[in-house]
């Protein structure tokens, strides 16, 4: 029997039964996304666009034919990918953040961020600031390792670790939460690059830091066709 034949069987028999098949989009709807952090570690991004000055990002992602989009919204504070829900993260647009990287308001000593160990680097735009929380580790490179990724720019290893410096020995590493500001410049061009300044916290409301903040190196962010 051809395969013809037998699609049409499978076909009549699920008619006749009262079961309707799968269609493609039904098919393409049970495949689950990606989360964020994956779409940062194993994907490419394809486009970035910026609205309601700063409090929504939408970033298209692709790998083999496979895409996905992430939107960033201030407004109600969400990561969402392909229209759901990234449970435990947060995203805000800080306009004072804003205002002091385009040098349109000038730092002083009174001010204070939370996640800024150093003053923005001349040249990059603040695109907004993530929150998330990582699960109990067995120690600080387990914690790091395992936020690669996590963290768009962020460059994980022993330094990194060693922010950590108080909780190095410690055997188990509790729930830490973590709070970072993205900057970037040359946005979709062959020369855009990304940095984060981080800061991990004890507690959901930020207001026992763990360790000391940190600023990472710039990192080239390669689209597809570079």
């Amino acid at each position: 029997m051809n395969r013809k034949k037998i699609l049409t069987g499978v076909l009549a028999a699920s008619i006749a039964s009262g079961t309707v098949l799968p269609t493609s989009s039904a098919f393409a709807k049970s495949i689950q996304a990606p989360s964020y952090e994956q779409l940062n570690k194993d994907f490419k991004i394809t486009s970035e666009v910026i609205k309601d000055d700063g409090k929504l990002v939408e970033i298209q992602y692709a790998k083999q034919g496979e895409k996905h989009k992430a939107v960033l919204n201030a407004k109600d504070h969400t990561v969402k990918v392909d229209g759901e829900v990234q449970k435990g993260l947060n995203y805000d647009f800080d306009e004072k953040k804003a205002e002091i990287a385009n040098g349109t308001q000038n730092s002083s000593a009174t001010d204070t961020f939370t996640t800024m160990a150093a003053k923005p680097k001349a040249g990059y735009k603040y695109v907004g600031t993530v929150s998330g929380h990582t699960k109990e580790s067995k120690n600080a490179i387990t914690l790091v390792g395992s936020l690669f990724g996590t963290i768009p720019g962020l460059g994980w290893g022993a330094k990194a670790a060693g922010v950590l410096f108080a909780y190095w020995t410690k055997e188990r590493i509790p729930d830490a939460y973590y709070k970072y500001d993205l900057y970037e410049k040359g946005a979709m061009t062959n020369s855009w690059y990304q940095y984060t300044t981080t800061q991990f916290f004890e507690d959901k409301a930020h207001k026992k830091p763990m360790g000391k903040p940190w600023t990472s190196s710039p990192t080239k962010i390669d689209l597809p066709n570079s």
